[in-house]
Protein backbone atom coordinates (compact mmCIF):
# COMPACT_ATOMS: atom_id res chain seq x y z
CA UNK A 1 0.00 0.00 0.00
CA UNK A 2 1.41 3.42 -0.87
CA UNK A 3 1.97 5.96 1.31
CA UNK A 4 -0.28 9.45 1.75
CA UNK A 5 3.38 11.04 0.76
CA UNK A 6 4.33 8.33 -1.96
CA UNK A 7 0.53 9.52 -3.39
CA UNK A 8 0.91 13.17 -2.75
CA UNK A 9 4.33 13.34 -4.79
CA UNK A 10 2.94 11.15 -7.45
CA UNK A 11 0.09 13.63 -8.04
CA UNK A 12 2.35 16.20 -7.73
CA UNK A 13 4.57 15.07 -10.96
CA UNK A 14 1.46 14.81 -12.76
CA UNK A 15 0.66 18.22 -12.03
CA UNK A 16 -2.11 17.70 -10.11
CA UNK A 17 -1.26 20.42 -7.06
CA UNK A 18 -4.37 20.27 -5.24
CA UNK A 19 -4.39 16.85 -4.79
CA UNK A 20 -1.15 16.80 -4.09
CA UNK A 21 -1.81 19.58 -1.28
CA UNK A 22 -4.38 16.93 -0.05
CA UNK A 23 -2.15 13.98 0.20
CA UNK A 24 0.83 15.83 2.34
CA UNK A 25 -1.68 17.60 4.53
CA UNK A 26 -2.96 13.97 5.39
CA UNK A 27 0.83 12.92 5.55
CA UNK A 28 1.26 15.70 8.31
CA UNK A 29 -1.65 14.87 10.45
CA UNK A 30 -0.80 11.49 10.48
CA UNK A 31 2.41 12.41 11.00
CA UNK A 32 3.71 10.19 8.90
CA UNK A 33 7.52 10.20 8.23
CA UNK A 34 9.37 12.90 7.82
CA UNK A 35 7.19 15.75 8.94
CA UNK A 36 9.69 18.94 8.37
CA UNK A 37 9.92 17.68 4.56
CA UNK A 38 6.46 16.72 4.45
CA UNK A 39 6.14 20.79 4.97
CA UNK A 40 8.69 21.01 2.44
CA UNK A 41 6.87 19.21 0.41
CA UNK A 42 3.13 21.05 1.12
CA UNK A 43 5.18 24.10 0.58
CA UNK A 44 6.44 23.61 -2.99
CA UNK A 45 2.89 22.24 -3.92
CA UNK A 46 1.18 25.25 -2.53
CA UNK A 47 3.89 27.44 -4.48
CA UNK A 48 2.99 25.38 -8.13
CA UNK A 49 -0.65 25.82 -7.04
CA UNK A 50 -0.23 29.77 -6.79
CA UNK A 51 -1.22 29.57 -3.10
CA UNK A 52 2.02 31.77 -2.42
CA UNK A 53 1.56 32.59 1.27
CA UNK A 54 0.28 28.86 2.13
CA UNK A 55 4.15 28.26 0.66
CA UNK A 56 5.56 30.77 2.71
CA UNK A 57 3.32 29.31 5.75
CA UNK A 58 4.08 25.86 5.00
CA UNK A 59 7.71 26.37 4.37
CA UNK A 60 8.08 28.66 8.00
CA UNK A 61 6.63 25.33 9.90
CA UNK A 62 9.54 23.46 8.13
CA UNK A 63 11.78 25.66 9.45
CA UNK A 64 10.84 25.89 12.94
CA UNK A 65 11.01 22.21 13.12
CA UNK A 66 14.29 21.35 11.06
CA UNK A 67 16.38 25.18 11.31
CA UNK A 68 19.52 22.99 9.53
CA UNK A 69 18.12 21.57 6.48
CA UNK A 70 18.47 23.79 3.60
CA UNK A 71 15.48 22.82 1.81
CA UNK A 72 13.38 24.86 4.19
CA UNK A 73 14.92 28.30 3.82
CA UNK A 74 14.87 27.54 -0.14
CA UNK A 75 11.30 26.51 -0.30
CA UNK A 76 10.30 29.83 2.01
CA UNK A 77 12.93 32.05 -0.05
CA UNK A 78 11.34 30.73 -2.90
CA UNK A 79 7.73 31.72 -1.61
CA UNK A 80 9.13 35.08 -0.34
CA UNK A 81 10.61 35.59 -3.91
CA UNK A 82 7.20 35.16 -5.81
CA UNK A 83 5.14 37.79 -3.20
CA UNK A 84 7.92 40.56 -4.06
CA UNK A 85 9.94 40.49 -0.49
CA UNK A 86 13.30 40.31 -2.32
CA UNK A 87 15.26 41.62 0.88
CA UNK A 88 13.77 38.13 2.56
CA UNK A 89 14.09 36.00 0.27
CA UNK A 90 17.77 37.16 -0.43
CA UNK A 91 18.23 36.46 3.25
CA UNK A 92 16.84 32.82 3.25
CA UNK A 93 18.36 31.68 0.15
CA UNK A 94 21.71 32.76 1.26
CA UNK A 95 21.12 30.97 4.57
CA UNK A 96 20.25 28.20 2.01
CA UNK A 97 23.39 28.39 0.25
CA UNK A 98 25.06 28.53 3.68
CA UNK A 99 23.93 25.18 5.33
CA UNK A 100 23.91 22.78 1.53
CA UNK A 101 26.79 20.85 1.83
CA UNK A 102 25.96 19.33 -1.96
CA UNK A 103 27.55 21.25 -4.29
CA UNK A 104 25.40 20.84 -6.93
CA UNK A 105 22.31 21.73 -4.63
CA UNK A 106 24.31 24.52 -3.57
CA UNK A 107 24.85 26.01 -6.82
CA UNK A 108 20.85 25.56 -7.89
CA UNK A 109 19.97 28.00 -4.73
CA UNK A 110 23.01 30.36 -5.62
CA UNK A 111 21.10 30.73 -9.33
CA UNK A 112 17.84 31.52 -7.90
CA UNK A 113 19.93 33.99 -4.84
CA UNK A 114 21.32 36.08 -7.76
CA UNK A 115 18.34 36.01 -9.31
CA UNK A 116 16.78 37.63 -6.10
CA UNK A 117 19.50 40.11 -5.12
CA UNK A 118 19.34 41.78 -8.75
CA UNK A 119 15.40 42.23 -8.39
CA UNK A 120 16.19 43.40 -4.68
CA UNK A 121 19.12 46.22 -6.06
CA UNK A 122 16.34 47.31 -8.87
CA UNK A 123 13.67 47.88 -5.75
CA UNK A 124 15.90 49.78 -4.44
CA UNK A 125 16.69 51.85 -7.21
CA UNK A 126 13.04 52.33 -7.75
CA UNK A 127 12.50 53.14 -4.22
CA UNK A 128 15.34 55.84 -4.21
CA UNK A 129 13.99 57.71 -7.61
CA UNK A 130 10.25 57.56 -5.91
CA UNK A 131 11.94 58.95 -2.85
CA UNK A 132 13.11 61.62 -5.19
CA UNK A 133 10.40 62.19 -6.83
CA UNK A 134 8.53 63.09 -3.13
CA UNK A 135 11.17 65.52 -2.27
CA UNK A 136 10.54 67.70 -5.36
CA UNK A 137 7.13 68.25 -4.73
CA UNK A 138 7.69 68.60 -0.91
CA UNK A 139 10.88 71.57 -2.03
Amino acid sequence: MATLKAVGNAEFQRGNFDKAIHFFKCAIANEEGDVPALYGNLSVAMLRAKNVDGARQAAEVCITMKQDWSKGWFRRGEALFELGQYDNAVADLRKACEIEVDVNVRQAYALRLAEAEQLRVKDLQRDGVEQHRQFMRIA
